[in-house]
Formats: C-alpha cells, sequence, structure tokens
C-alpha cells in the first residue's frame, strides 16, 4: 500500500457436497514498519473444518476406557460417527509487534479464537456421570436421563429406578456431535538475542513462551440435555470432559553456541502443571478392620491413615542437549541427549498413570544422526 504498510487479502471457497455445503471464508494480514526497529502487525479472518468421513459414518469402533461411574472399572465404548455432523467454524484475530535490532529479535503477539459447533465426541464419561453420577459405582442411575439410551446396562439393558446402579452399566455409546462453542485467547512470545565474538564463535540465547489467558468453554448440550455445563478450562486437567488438560503456560529457552563447523544447543522444555478439576481421592491404608474414614481422621484406629492425592499436576521440565558437526560436502552428523536429566512426570490418576498433555514418560534417550544432500 505505502512503503511502510502492506496488507494481504485472501478469499477461499470450499464446497464439501453433502449435508455440509460449501463455505467462502475471507482473510485479512495487515503489518506497518513504524520504525527501522519497530513493526506492528495484526489479522482477522474466518475458517472452516468440514466433517471427515468416519465423522458422518453410521457406525465405528470399539474401545474399553475406565468409567467413573461405574467406579473406575473399564468399560466398552462404543464410537458413532454422525451422517447430520455439521461444520466447525471460527473467527479468529491477532496483533501484535516485532523488535528487530543488530542483536535483538523479539515477537509479541495476542491472539483470540471463537470456535462454533466443534466436531467432537461426547466423551463416555460425561455420559455415564450424566446418567450415573461418579462414585465408587453403587451411586443410583437415573432412568429418566435424556442420555440413558446411551448406556448399556447388564440384566439385558434393564434399568430400573432406584435399583440399577453405577456398577450395572456394561457399555457407553459415544456419538460423534457438534460441540460446544470454545473462546480462548493468549500470548505469545519470541525472543532471541545474539552474541558476537565469544570464543570466537557466535552465541544465540533466546526461548519463546506461550500463555492462555483464558479457555471458556460453553454449555455441553447433547440428545435436548444439558451433560456438561459451561466452565473455564484453563489450568485444568479437564480428564472427564472437553478439551482435556489445558496447562497456563508452556515454554521453551534455548543457549546456541555455532562457531566454524561446530554447533551446540542447549534446551529447557518446560509445561506448566494443572489442577485436576475432578477433586481429590481420599484413600484409606491400614488393617482390613477398622480402619474407615471415620476411624482414620479420629486416629482411633492403628496405623489407619488417610492418603489424598490427585489435587496437582506439577509442572514438567526437561533439557536437551544437541551436538551438531558441518563436514564437507554437504556432510551433517548430529549428536542428541533428550530429557538430559532423565525426569520422570508427574503421576496421574488415569489410566496412562502420567499426563500426555504435560509430562514425557520417555527418559533420558539419545539419538545420532547423519545427513548428506546431493
Amino acid at each position: 500500500i505505502t512503503d511502510t504498510l502492506n496488507a494481504q487479502v485472501a478469499l477461499r471457497f470450499e464446497d464439501y457436497g453433502g449435508q455440509t455445503g460449501s463455505t467462502t471464508n475471507p482473510q485479512l494480514r495487515v503489518k506497518w514498519q513504524a520504525t527501522e526497529w519497530l513493526a506492528l502487525r495484526g489479522s482477522v479472518g474466518t475458517s472452516f473444518r468440514g466433517p471427515t468421513s468416519a465423522n458422518v459414518a453410521p457406525t465405528g469402533p470399539t474401545g474399553l476406557a475406565p468409567i467413573s461411574a461405574a467406579g473406575g472399572s473399564f468399560k466398552s465404548v462404543d464410537f458413532f460417527g454422525n451422517p447430520a455432523t455439521q461444520a466447525e467454524t471460527a473467527t479468529t484475530y491477532s496483533i501484535g509487534a516485532i523488535v528487530q535490532t543488530d542483536a535483538l529479535t523479539a515477537t509479541l503477539d495476542y491472539w483470540s479464537y471463537d470456535l462454533q459447533d466443534q466436531i467432537t465426541t461426547v466423551p463416555a464419561n460425561v455420559v455415564a456421570t450424566a446418567v450415573a453420577g461418579s462414585g465408587n459405582g453403587s451411586q443410583l442411575a437415573n432412568c429418566a436421563s435424556p442420555v440413558r439410551y446411551l448406556i448399556t446396562f447388564a440384566n439385558n439393558n434393564a434399568c430400573v429406578q432406584g435399583v440399577t446402579v453405577g456398577n450395572d452399566i456394561a457399555r457407553v455409546r459415544s456419538d460423534t456431535t457438534n460441540g460446544p462453542a470454545i473462546t480462548t485467547t493468549g500470548v505469545d512470545l519470541d525472543l532471541d538475542y545474539r552474541f558476537d565474538d565469544v570464543f570466537g564463535g557466535e552465541v544465540h540465547v533466546g526461548g519463546n513462551i506461550s500463555y492462555v489467558l483464558s479457555f471458556e468453554q460453553a454449555a455441553f448440550k447433547f440428545a435436548g440435555a444439558t451433560v456438561s455445563p459451561a466452565y473455564d478450562a484453563i489450568g485444568k486437567t479437564n480428564y472427564e470432559r472437553l478439551p482435556g488438560t489445558i496447562p497456563d503456560w508452556r515454554a521453551q529457552f534455548y543457549a546456541d553456541y555455532n562457531r566454524d563447523i561446530h554447533n551446540v544447543r542447549w534446551t529447557m522444555n518446560y509445561i506448566d502443571g494443572a489442577q485436576d478439576d475432578r477433586g481429590p481421592t481420599t484413600v484409606q491404608t491400614g488393617p482390613s478392620t477398622n480402619c474407615t474414614v471415620a476411624n482414620a481422621q479420629a486416629g482411633t484406629a492403628t496405623n489407619c491413615k488417610l492418603i489424598t492425592f490427585g489435587l496437582t499436576q506439577d509442572a514438567f521440565i526437561s533439557h536437551d542437549l544437541t551436538y551438531r558437526l558441518q563436514l564437507p560436502d554437504d556432510l551433517t552428523v548430529t549428536a542428541s541427549v533428550f530429557n538430559l536429566l532423565d525426569t520422570e512426570p508427574a503421576e496421574a490418576r488415569i489410566q496412562l498413570s502420567y499426563d500426555p498433555f504435560i509430562g514425557n514418560p520417555l527418559g533420558r534417550t539419545f539419538k545420532v544422526g547423519v545427513r548428506k544432500k546431493f
């Protein structure tokens, strides 16, 4: 537009056919070079994602999952597609700044996503809890629940009000559907600073940080029933509801030294912890008799203790080290050590015993690579 103002306009048309239909989505990006060292940028647009063939298939696979309403016992979960699944749409925008000097490069961006009609499945635990609560499996089932038809009970699928309990669940159906709206915002920061002539080489130090400011999920309504109320998912594990674990922030910091044909890079990876939104679990340890929660709290039973866990998932920190050697004839040799300190992920009250969105189960690992360009 001018010597300092640039814009990019895009328009995308897609036709998915069937019940999904077509869509037209615009996008605008603008960058203004305010000074030699400062630029401002922003973007706004819409997006569209149609369902896959599996999303609209009338059948699907069957798996196993621990169901809280059945006391954590593993039950069959039948995953079904849905021919009536509609496309999901989103409106996004961002605004940020770029700082560029001889030694410093930095970017700071604020982003916002407003997602509508997300394509998802009704979580099996959400369905089971809506019908039979959550506990040790002895809680009574609500046979009149609007989502009761998604549960198959034992004894020929009989559900008797006041008699049938969570432990009677035999299998749960998890349907594909258009789920609740999501609004999420956050900030991304990237920094890189260069030091020249350090022992005859060049050093870069920096990092990137992503901080989630909000992650609001609307009420999840299915089959005319509210199976999950609205909530803020940020900083919580969300094990039994969408969208899964959302740490507040994650980051990566590095120091990179380069001299002639040698390069050494150290990286620290950080993923923040999260709260278990299901609350704590209290168990008793001690003799099989006369060891109850009440006795443990009162201290009237010998060797009877209460252990409470599951309140917090700790953050995960790991360190990586890589050496790269650039040889003649475009030949590169690399050697890396990942998770240098052999850090273990924190324990979690789920099937894997750790949270895969936070921790890494692999300990110290080694990698050697050779690359040749022709």
